[in-house]
């Protein structure tokens, strides 16, 4: 701490300095020696030198100077720091003196103005202008803060709580953080009070006392004493103890001011007229009035014009002044007028009239303020400077409520002052945005912020060469370690790893040029959670070694697995190193594996210093010790010894300008050596400096430890400045998250009624606001445990260390009802409840009541420039979880659509998911937060390509709204454009799966679990292995491997240790930071992974093959080899061998050997080999041969042995002590994944669990039950694992885990239970109910089908395949239990069908009806059952359907791939089996099938849609069929030759066919469809000959051709002449067309492979506009009707990850909206099934979850509200029952007609799937 002696020294270092020397007792004691010399000239130019208190003769430029260089030893010491490498990227680099201080988007402007004549302005000011302006600055991003030290304060408070220093130290803290005016003056008749000097040097108080009265010298005396603590000796006013003495312990600080003893003020007004007369008669000059001196330091600043405010008010009318004969000084409650040689004061109460006498300074005074406008602000009168002019009165002076003229004047003055202030502010904020402001570069904040924190601890640390010795040893070594120091909390750590920090480049030998990197955790919220940590680490390290470019993921999951590749970056001369502080304040989801992340084996060139204490309840230290093998790489940080410590306090004393008597110098050390530690010694000396050399005993002690002194502090901030005060404004940094800026705990305290009830005196305060000089104080007070930093872009206070922290929450946070109370208050600011002019109620402690504005800061979400509010969106969430106030968190935060869209966009998707994470560690339960969370989840795919998917994906996954109907509403009236659904038909949340963990890029390999269910293991091909958190979906670990094949993991030794198996080796990992530990190389195995199972005691045997021999190797004792067993079945080869162990049991089976035999090995004791032969089973039908075959071999808990076939269909169960037969379970195979599947089977707590294709079927081998969990994959399932049958871990093939807690209730789920004694079938599907099926309300019999359901049988029963009717019973003497797991009769018949799709009903095709607004026909497939629907689009429901009917000897996939084609609103065309049938979709009939078979299903329409052209199987016609007469035409092309295609005008309506022929030279003709005739022949360039070209459009009018051509040329021929007119490509090489359709009739949009659109005109063969957005190749791309618009959409399989569509703005280039597609199977979207409508505004695409079409709609700013037009009247009547379409007999030859009456009779026939 500064002390304030030397502060004032800082500031008013003009005035002259008295330069005696002497000589006092040093802090031992001690005669401090004489020196002469360069020595002593230099020690005295270190020395702070006290000031006199009087007047210089002059002020000149180097001295004012020097008052502005600040009264902050920091500030000072910037000035003198170097910067050669003052730059972005130096800062990035590492280098301390690269550090430039962050800028600060606030404006704070000091006001400077006298009392009482300028009380009116002052409070104009505070009530009307400054509420303004801070709303126009907050509005665009930025703070605005008025400093009034007099405000709200009488003048006897304000000076008995300031001095001269406050006031200048102030105002050169709003010229340091203001971006523009940082000082307003205002000015009258008055230039202000001079304050008594609290200092006087020796030599001038020798001058004064000689020329003061004798009557008066004991006087004199008695007021200053002479400090000898002070290096230079300086007498100090003492202070008047009737000022702070409360009268009783309930006084506040208001009463205790106010209740003082009239003696005390006539006592410094005497001492004030004393100090005039005598330093007059001295000939020393008087000191400055504070006004003066402010004024003067503005001037000096640059550009004091734009710093600077001038406001002049002129008295025009006022009674002239009468003389008096000596200084008059107004006082609050006295006036004084004296006599000559008469010091006693006569006093009497202040005059009722405010004449304006009382408000003129007298002559000399008058003079000085003359002065100061005419040398100082006659600079500011051309641009800022506003006069004004008044006339007084002499009853009133300037009141506003009494004078009308006075009202007008401060209505005037306000308005010219606001105006000018906001012209000012605009320019300062618009010249920040031409130079690029820097506080939007997060990585540099960052950076900055702990090279700051670096630079400033080093300023203050005193080096322990030791150990900073043993840190250089370990960064000049080859240890592949992190470094790890440790200690008590203020031992020193944190000062260790700044100058380590600083001497790293000096340590480092020859021309290596590090890149230094230093956290300090938990100083800002950039580095207190892991993910944002690794973030802005991968990010700077990235910059540093030149590849911005390799931008990291903020998914915490990516950045775990990233990090350590990251650091392979360095080099040999850029060797790379990491100074991590305080690792222990790391917030971390668990304490278990908190530093899993943190690479144990360090990449070559790369260093890591970590620090931590040894006190954490975490157990940080122990963690380390654990992963860390190397003893070296631990460095503890001892106690101080008694000759350190001393020198520590010797050295902090100096540079506080500071000595000690004898006596007190033995209460520090005695009381340090009892706490030993840098951080006691600091605070203990910090305590001592404010000890004054004539101070009593009972006033200089010292607590025994660190909390104490901090207790002690604090106890003596309360005695100074009420109880209440201090309470409040340390509670409400205590529970800050990250700090509190200053204007944040003004606006808090001054909301806190509490607060404004102590400092007014329970009375309704004038202006609502909290005094600043109190808060001020107070902060002065605190300002050595505090530091300021920049969070969010705002500058705030927090501790400057954890024990501070722990003691202030410890001392005003005792109670949780406190603590809610301060975060509650917290959370109402930054709500905003208070403001925008709402009035807070106030009540006093005596009952009165009233309202006032508090004039308290916005709270938007974003500001008008598009700036977030940061501060709101990161401190809210977490005041309100810790005030208890869920329902605001909800309704505010959390469930709030303005909120996530405004956080999202402000930080990132993964900022939002760790809100929610911290709200689910108070309430986990919740259903609203929780479905929230989950939807989030599931659409974080799509909120990272763009956050303006929110809206859509929240309303197209929510379908349980219960509680989040405003977050809905919300949603769908976002202003954000967006492609909002009509039905909520993506993936739902509140399902079973629980996380979805995306990290390998490969095919999975191996997978393990702990046994505590708590972690998984993973290895891929992409040479990774991860650990996952199983409960929180986190990525623990990662490392790569030189070894590309994985094909086994287990964990071992308790689960800590984890075995690889891979090419001809065993791998022994960490099992939590997967660092190698041993490599056990088994011989013999040609590069095969060798077979590996993990048995013994606690899992400590590792049990292998190699040829001829089973392994035993002991997995603690570095994989050395405990046994080798021979066996003959493993003599051939060991490939292949099935192996598994549990306890002291080992099997295995090796299927190169012919023998059917299983062997058992007991690993307790010596080994013991046991034989087990499989019997064979016959089936009828089947050799058994794949059923004799072995699959797997498992051992359970309980030393059953299980032996799967082959096949899969058979498992066996042995008892392993006798080794009989005890039950067999078949099992159907039909839906057991045959792929390659990485783990098939899992045996776990008597339960048998395996995949089947996008499910899992667990059966209990103990009991009687089988289970199917249908989790939606929607991909092939490879693996499971579990351990409890409640929380799953699956893999699949698209290399993605997921974990599934089948505890839930998920109406997703389809879980079958057999239930023995009724033998019933249960089904929890919903969309069961929208089928026709059964639903639970039902019961159990009404859903069992007896034909084709299934039948589980008891231990007597077994079924008889061959009769699926009858049940045959039969005893068998092994008494073996068979149990079948038919899937065949859970849903349905046909295996074809995926299962994801068995409970889906699939859309395949969406044909819009011509003529029709809103109705579109669809084709769809529930099971084996095929439909053609009729859509209502506008309300989302089937009007009627129409079931295809088949006969039974026609495949079931007949209908799978047909194609449908309306021709009207009645009658479509469909191609079926290549034959073309016209079919009455409204009565549902076949009409006729036409002639001729075609090649596929391309058919082109003419003539209004009533014909109909398609190529003739024979490849040689044009068939051309009139839909309406039937006639048939045929065109055959003049060049004799097979056709390759044809095209024609996309609506139907043209009359031109195009027709290309499979020639050499590509020759296209053109043809005349209703005239029969040939318009002409087209050829292509002989450059393009041989060229087969690509799917051909023509435009509206037919005009042109187009088609690509090479796959990156679309040519363009002009059908009037015939020629080719244009060649489009782009300039960017290789680039692939995928899709392209024409606009109109002179544009053409294409889409190319990489995700490009290009808008081409045809006419002029330029580009229109380029459309950037996809990433990926376009499949679709279609115009709207109006050519205003485009729809692209990528593609949709499970591998792609952009499933995108985007709305286009063909006008202006733009992008409109976007929406992304879940992945669903067998999904393609074909081109014919999304639908750009009504000119744009909608979007219709198949919704195969729902089994409905969805349409989405463009809603945002610049759209209305879109409603799809209802058709009046009707077209089509709604009917409940469904027709048949009977193409039984249509797909023969011929035209076959059928009356809608014939179909009747087939409907009931239809049940069983549409076969007759």
């Amino acid at each position: 701490m500064v002390d304030e002696e030397d502060k004032v020294c800082k500031v008013n270092r003009c005035n002259s300095v008295c330069k005696h020397a002497r000589t006092e007792s040093m802090q031992d004691g001690q005669a401090r020696p004489k020196s002469t010399g360069r020595a002593r000239n230099k020690r005295q130019n270190q020395r702070p030198k006290a000031i006199s208190t009087l007047r210089s003769p002059s002020v000149t430029q180097r001295d004012a100077e020097r008052m502005g260089c600040g009264a902050s030893g920091v500030a000072a010491a910037d000035k003198q720091l170097s910067r050669p490498r003052h730059s972005r990227l130096g800062m990035i680099y590492g280098y301390l003196d690269a550090y430039k201080a962050p800028c600060h988007r606030i404006f704070r402007l000091y006001t400077n103005s006298t009392f009482e004549d300028l009380d009116a302005e002052r409070t104009a000011l505070a009530s009307k202008v400054y509420p303004k302006i801070r709303v126009y600055c907050r509005e665009r991003g930025y703070e605005f803060q008025a400093i009034d030290l007099k405000l709200s304060l009488s003048r006897k408070r304000y000076y008995s709580l300031t001095k001269l220093d406050t006031c200048v130290r102030e105002l050169e803290k709003c010229q340091q953080l203001s971006v523009g005016p940082s000082l307003l003056v205002m000015l009258s008749e008055r230039l202000g009070d001079r304050p008594l000097p609290h200092y006087i040097n020796p030599a001038d108080y020798e001058k004064i006392k000689d020329q003061v009265m004798i009557e008066d010298r004991e006087f004199f005396h008695s007021k200053y004493k002479l400090d000898k603590n002070s290096i230079v000796p300086i007498y100090v006013l003492q202070p008047e103890q009737a000022n702070f003495t409360r009268q009783t312990p309930s006084d506040t600080l208001e009463e205790s001011l106010f209740n003082t003893d009239l003696m005390a003020i006539q006592n410094r007004q005497r001492l004030k007229i004393i100090l005039m007369m005598a330093s007059k008669k001295a000939g020393l000059v008087s000191t400055l009035i504070p006004t003066e001196t402010e004024v003067i330091l503005a001037m000096q600043a640059n550009s004091p014009e734009k710093s600077c405010l001038w406001c002049h008010r002129a008295v025009e009318v006022f009674t002239p002044m009468p003389q008096i004969a000596a200084t008059t000084t107004m006082v609050t409650v006295a006036t004084t007028t004296r006599k000559s040689n008469d010091y006693t004061g006569k006093f009497k109460a202040k005059p009722a009239t405010a004449s304006m006498h009382n408000f003129i300074d007298n002559d000399e005074e008058k003079e000085l303020l003359d002065k100061l406008k005419r040398e100082h602000l006659h600079r500011l009168c051309q641009k800022t400077a506003l006069m004004f002019s008044i006339h007084w009165s002499n009853e009133h002076g300037v009141d506003p409520e009494k004078v009308k003229a006075h009202a007008d004047y401060i209505d005037i003055f306000c308005s010219r002052v606001e105006d000018k202030l906001k012209d000012m502010v605009a320019s300062e904020i618009e010249s920040r945005r031409e130079d690029n402001d820097d506080s939007k570069d997060v990585l540099l904040s960052e950076v900055s912020h702990h090279i700051g924190i670096c630079n400033d601890v080093n300023r203050r640390a005193i080096g322990r060469l030791d150990l900073l010795k043993e840190m250089e040893s370990y960064l000049l070594s080859t240890s592949t370690y992190p470094y790890v120091v440790y200690g008590t909390p203020g031992s020193g750590k944190t000062s260790l790893v700044s100058m380590a920090m600083k001497l790293t480049r000096r340590w480092l030998p020859g021309k290596v040029n590090p890149v230094l990197v230093v956290r300090y955790i938990g100083t800002s919220p950039y580095c207190t959670s892991l993910r944002r940590l690794l973030y802005y680490l991968c990010v700077q390290i990235n910059e540093a070694y030149g590849h911005p470019e390799d931008s990291a993921s903020q998914e915490l999951n990516d950045l775990v697995r990233t990090f350590p590749k990251t650091l392979t970056k360095a080099t040999d001369k850029r060797p790379l190193v990491i100074f991590f502080d305080s690792i222990c304040n790391l917030e971390t989801y668990h304490s278990s594996r908190r530093l899993s992340w943190l690479p144990i084996q360090l990449p070559p060139h790369v260093k890591i210093v970590v620090t931590t204490s040894s006190s954490d309840k975490l157990e940080t230290l122990a963690i380390l010790q654990e992963y860390i093998d190397d003893k070296s790489c631990f460095l503890e940080v001892p106690r101080l010894s008694e000759s350190v410590l001393a020198e520590y306090a010797r050295r902090w004393l100096s540079e506080q300008g500071r000595a000690l008597t004898a006596r007190q110098w033995n209460v520090v050390i005695t009381a340090c050596k009892r706490y030993p530690s840098p951080l006691y010694v600091k605070l203990a000396t910090n305590e001592a400096t404010r000890w004054r050399s004539f101070d009593s005993l009972q006033d200089t002690w010292l607590e025994l430890t660190v909390k104490g002194i901090f207790n002690m502090i604090f106890e003596r901030i309360e005695r100074e400045y009420g109880r209440v005060l201090v309470e409040r404004l340390l509670g409400y940094l205590a529970v800050a998250r990250y700090g509190l800026s200053e204007i944040e705990l003004e606006d808090i305290l001054s909301l806190d009624d509490d607060v404004m009830n102590d400092v007014y005196l329970d009375s309704i305060p004038t202006i609502g606001r909290m005094p600043s000089l109190l808060w001020i104080r107070v902060c002065d007070e605190l300002s050595p445990y505090l530091v300021e930093r920049v969070i969010d872009g705002v500058l705030v206070k927090a501790w400057s260390h954890e024990q501070v922290r722990e003691t202030a929450e410890h001392r005003y946070l005792g109670t949780q009802d406190k603590r809610r109370m301060l975060h509650s208050n917290v959370a109402d600011y930054f709500l905003g409840v208070w403001s925008n002019g709402v009035k807070k109620p106030i009540v006093t402690r005596s009952g009165e009541f009233g309202k006032k504005d508090r004039f308290v800061a916005l709270q938007p979400l974003q500001f008008l420039d598009g700036l977030p509010n940061n501060r709101k969106l990161n401190e809210l969430p977490y005041h309100l979880l810790e005030s208890d106030r869920l329902g605001t968190l909800k309704v505010k935060a959390l469930c709030n659509y303005e909120w996530l869209s405004a956080k999202m966009t402000a930080t990132s998707f993964s900022d939002v998911i760790e809100d929610f994470t911290m709200a689910f560690r108070k309430y986990p339960d919740d259903e609203q937060l929780r479905t929230v969370y989950e939807t989030l989840q599931l659409s974080k795919d799509a909120l990272r390509l763009d956050t303006t998917h929110l809206s859509s994906q929240l309303i197209g996954r929510m379908s349980r709204t219960k509680g989040l109907e405003e977050l809905l509403k919300q949603a769908n009236a976002s202003l954000s454009t967006s492609m909002v659904p009509s039905l909520p038909f993506l993936s739902p949340p509140m399902s079973q799966l629980v996380h979805r963990l995306q990290g390998h890029t490969t095919t999975i390999t191996a997978i393990d679990m702990t046994q505590d269910g708590k972690y998984i293991a993973t290895a891929s091909l992409d040479e990774s292995i991860n650990i996952w958190s199983v409960h929180h979906g986190i990525l623990q670990a990662s490392v790569c491997t030189d070894n590309r094949r994985i094909m086994k993991l287990k964990y071992a030794d308790e689960d800590k240790l984890l075995l690889a198996s891979f090419a001809d080796k065993i791998n022994i990992l960490h099992g939590e930071t997967l660092v190698a530990k041993h490599s056990i190389h088994v011989r013999g195995l040609d590069g095969k992974a060798p077979p590996l199972a993990v048995g013994g005691k606690a899992g400590r045997t590792a049990i292998t093959v190699r040829p001829g021999k089973l392994v035993l190797l002991g997995i603690v004792s570095a994989g050395n080899v405990m046994a080798e067993i021979k066996d003959s079945i493993l003599q051939r080869s060991s490939e292949g061998t099935k192996l598994d162990a549990c306890e002291d049991l080992a099997v295995y089976f090796n299927p190169v050997s012919k023998k059917q035999i299983v062997k058992l090995v007991n690993l307790d004791g010596k080994p013991v080999i046991k034989s087990i032969k499989i019997p064979t089973r016959e089936r009828a039908g089947n050799n058994g041969d794949d059923d004799n075959l072995i699959a797997e071999v498992v051992v359970t808990s309980s030393r059953s042995i299980i032996v799967i076939g082959r096949s899969f269909s058979d498992v066996t169960i042995f008892d392993s002590s006798t080794l009989r037969l005890i039950r067999r379970i078949r099992i159907k195979n039909d839906q057991i994944h045959h792929r390659a599947p990485v783990f098939r089977f899992m045996c776990e707590d008597e339960h048998l669990v395996f995949p089947m294709q996008d499910a899992i079927a667990v059966c209990d081998i103990a009991g009687d039950d089988g289970k199917w969990y249908g989790m939606q994959h929607r991909t092939d399932v490879t693996g499971v694992v579990s351990v409890d049958m409640k929380t799953f871990v699956t893999i699949a093939t698209d290399n993605v885990v997921r974990i599934w807690d089948v505890s839930r209730e998920d109406h997703t789920e389809i879980f079958i239970r057999n239930n023995w004694d009724s033998h019933k079938i249960m089904s929890k599907m919903d969309a069961y109910n929208k089928h026709g099926l059964a639903s639970l309300n039902e019961t159990p019999s009404d859903i069992v089908d007896e034909e084709d359901g299934e039948v589980l049988t008891s231990t007597d029963v077994q079924i008889d395949t061959s009769d699926q009717h009858g049940v045959k019973f039969s005893n068998q003497q092994n008494l073996l239990e068979d149990i079948q797991i038919l899937s065949e009769g859970l849903f349905h018949t046909d295996h074809s069908i995926h299962p994801s799709e068995r409970s889906f009903e699939v859309i395949q095709q969406i044909a819009l009806i011509p003529g029709s607004v809103s109705y579109a026909l669809i084709k769809s497939k529930f099971a084996d059952q095929y439909s053609l629907t009729i859509w209502n689009l506008a309300t989302l429901n089937p009007v009627r359907r129409c079931i295809f009917y088949r006969s039974r000897h026609r495949s079931r996939d007949t209908f799978d791939n047909v194609k449908i084609v309306p021709l009207n609103e009645r009658i479509a065309a469909i191609v079926v089996e290549r034959r073309i049938v016209l079919v009455d979709f409204v009565d549902g009939f076949v009409i006729r099938t036409l002639e001729g078979i075609i090649i596929n299903d391309q058919i082109v329409l003419f003539s209004s849609r009533n014909q109909i052209g398609a190529v003739e199987e024979n490849r040689e016609n044009v068939i051309i069929h009139d839909a309406k007469s039937g006639e048939v035409a045929r065109i055959r092309p003049e060049v004799h030759t097979k056709i390759w295609g044809i095209a024609a005008q996309d609506e139907g309506l043209g009359k031109v066919l195009v027709i290309q022929l499979e020639t050499r030279d590509c020759v296209f003709e053109i043809w005349n469809v209703p005239r029969r005739c040939i318009l002409l022949t087209l050829k292509a360039d002989s450059d393009y000959l041989g060229i087969r070209l690509g799917e051909m459009v023509l435009t509206n009018d037919c005009r042109y051709l187009c088609m690509s051509h090479k796959n990156d040329v679309i040519m363009v021929w002009n059908l009037h002449t015939g020629q080719l007119v244009r060649r489009l490509k782009t300039e960017e090489r290789r680039r692939r067309v995928n899709v392209y359709a024409v606009v109109g009739t002179e544009r053409m949009v294409v889409g190319y492979d990489n995700g490009t659109i290009v808008l081409w005109s045809l006419t002029e063969g330029r580009i229109i506009h380029k459309f950037l957005g996809h990433t990926s190749a376009l499949e679709i791309l279609k115009p709207s009707n109006d050519g205003q618009r485009a729809l692209s959409m990528t593609n949709c399989g499970y591998r792609d990850d952009e499933r995108q569509l985007i709305l286009w703005d063909l006008e202006n280039g733009s992008k409109l909206a976007a929406f992304r597609i879940d992945y669903f199977p067998c999904n393609t979207y074909p081109k014919d099934s999304i639908h750009l409508l009504f000119n744009g505004n909608v979007v219709v695409i198949p919704g195969d979850a729902i089994g409905s079409p969805v349409s989405l709609k463009v809603l945002g700013r610049q759209f209305p509200p879109f409603e799809i037009p209802t058709q009046w009247p009707t077209p089509y009547q709604e009917i409940d029952e469904e027709l048949l379409l009977d193409f039984s007999q249509a797909l023969g030859q011929g035209q076959i007609l059928v009356s809608p009456h014939e179909n009747e009779a087939r409907l009931d026939d239809n049940k069983d799937g549409g076969e007759e």
